[in-house]
């Protein structure tokens, strides 16, 4: 695991990417990402997949805690009572079932995945692998 979490500190740093992740944190990102659809929707001049980028691969933020992710979303100038209401009241359940319907079917299982015509490439990769994959993807009938 170790080995893994190093080249994607490598390839995050090449990349000119913040990244201070300790390795072993897996944790249930549903209501991260319940609250990201919702920031989306309701708040799309923030940003929230820098948001919990930030939270989880800089800050190394356990997502997964309640409490810990709304203090986080008020941190970004994001109202923490409605955001505390959408958890609670499961406002953004249902699209993000429909998000994870959509990826299931599409083959993703696991996370990062690129999809591009109708070919799917899990893993965080190199630049040089990224574009083999799109020149691919490119030149197949779709």
């Amino acid at each position: 695991m170790e080995k893994i979490h190093q080249g994607i500190a490598k390839r995050l740093e090449q990349e000119g990417l913040d990244y201070a992740a300790k390795p072993g944190g897996i944790y249930n990102t549903r209501q991260a990402q319940e609250l990201a659809k919702w920031i989306d929707l309701r708040y799309p001049q923030h940003d929230a997949r820098k948001i919990f980028y930030r939270a989880f691969l800089v800050e190394n933020l356990n997502l997964g805690q309640t409490e810990l992710l709304l203090d986080y979303v008020a941190t970004q100038g994001l109202p923490r009572f409605e955001a505390a209401e959408v958890l609670q009241k499961k406002k953004m359940k249902e699209a993000v079932d429909q998000d994870w319907g959509r990826a299931m079917s599409m083959g993703v299982r696991s996370i990062p995945s690129f999809l591009a015509n109708q070919t799917l490439m899990v893993g965080a990769q190199s630049e040089e692998k990224m574009l083999e994959f799109y020149r691919y993807a490119s030149n197949r009938p779709s």
